[in-house]
């Protein structure tokens, strides 16, 4: 009887996480923006809530035409929704050169030993005129799972382009990009599915020194906005809100680093955390 118990056990558990792989797949192929919203390239991205797309000096995802005169760099992880197996690991450089700076992004989520997915983005920005700025990205992203039917490619991969353009000003930034550009077809369960291309605005107000708020638009989903405050000379402070749910952070410099932490407070499953160390 026990062994019966045992290998019922075994079967819902199993059960359990082919259901939740075929959601993770469902949501990563359905839309391009997704991928971001998992990956982020930065912990202060998501506690802030938005605009990304609008800011001047974290390469994301979102907005490839981020310039710096200086090496940056950003490592860390995260857990999504309080399940400890389900986690994630991001590496971000901003690497200057005289004309153009060189962003690149590996980020990673894993979910047990049955699914992982991968994304590889190099982006290469260009300061247009004094004020504005262009970025062209490529980003790769390989997906794979293990011991789930018959009908899935264990490994699949799939690429696609962005371009940005970022306007900086002294009182606000605004920020367009256009995804998944050029997008190649995706093939799971000998389905094809493609990620259709997308156009996000972004905008970054700084009405007084040491505070910033700002948004996040794309056609058809919720908007992201935030706020994050210098409450201290080392310690900056977010809030924001991104697709109905709260998100809190704070970045506090230390000697050497910083040290970021952003938590996203779902309404109906576990809060998901961030957690990184950075040069800027």
């Amino acid at each position: 009887m026990w062994k019966c118990n045992k290998m019922e056990t075994r079967k819902k558990s199993s059960l359990l996480s082919c259901c939740f792989i075929a959601l993770l797949l469902c949501y990563f192929v359905s839309s391009s923006y997704a991928a971001f919203e998992m990956h982020p390239a930065s912990a202060r991205l998501p506690g802030r809530g938005g605009w990304s797309i609008a800011d001047d000096s974290l390469s994301s995802l979102d907005n490839c035409a981020v310039t710096s005169d200086k090496f940056n760099w950003e490592a860390g992880k995260g857990n999504f929704y309080g399940i400890s197996e389900l986690n994630t690991g991001f590496l971000s450089l901003q690497i200057p050169s005289k004309t153009n700076s060189m962003n690149f992004i590996y980020s990673t989520l894993k979910f047990s030993s049955v699914y992982q997915e991968s994304i590889y983005s190099f982006a290469l920005a260009r300061p247009m005129t004094k004020n504005l700025n262009a970025g062209l990205r490529l980003t790769a992203y390989q997906i794979d799972v293990a011991n789930f039917e018959e009908g899935v490619n264990p490994r699949t991969m799939y690429s696609d382009y962005d371009f940005s353009l970022l306007r900086k000003g002294e009182y606000f930034n605004f920020g367009v990009s256009f995804q998944a550009l050029s997008s190649k077809s995706v093939r799971l369960k000998r389905v094809e599915e493609s990620n259709a291309a997308s156009i996000c605005y972004g905008i970054m107000v700084k009405p007084v020194k040491g505070a910033v708020l700002g948004l996040d638009y794309e056609f058809g989903q919720p908007l992201k906005a935030g706020l994050e405050v210098e409450v201290a000379d080392a310690l900056k402070c977010a809030i924001g809100v991104r697709k109905n749910m709260f998100t809190l952070g704070f970045s506090l410099r230390l000697p050497g680093f910083r040290l970021n932490f952003s938590a996203l407070l779902h309404n109906d499953m576990g809060e998901t955390y961030f957690i990184s160390v950075s040069g800027n």
